[in-house]
């Protein structure tokens, strides 16, 4: 069995974030619920705004162990 590559653009917070948010767009625009539609749309932003930190947050600890390697310190 196959897996396909992650493709390293998306991260799967970020990903889930944006359906959790469509999900709750949705939901206000068909049932008119205003309050639960807002509230399911903030967990999504939120859980969308996770990935992206993760991803920004593992592109920074990159960075740092790569400026780490060409001074040649590697006291942690």
């Amino acid at each position: 069995m196959k897996v396909a590559a992650r493709n390293p653009e998306y991260e799967p917070l970020e990903i889930a974030g944006a359906v959790v948010g469509a999900a709750g767009i949705a939901l206000i625009a068909m049932t008119g619920s205003f309050w639960a539609g807002t509230l399911i749309l903030a967990l999504g932003l939120i859980t969308w705004k996770l990935g992206s930190l993760e991803s920004e947050l593992r592109e920074l600890r990159g960075d740092v162990k790569a400026l780490k390697s060409s001074t040649g310190d590697e006291s942690g």
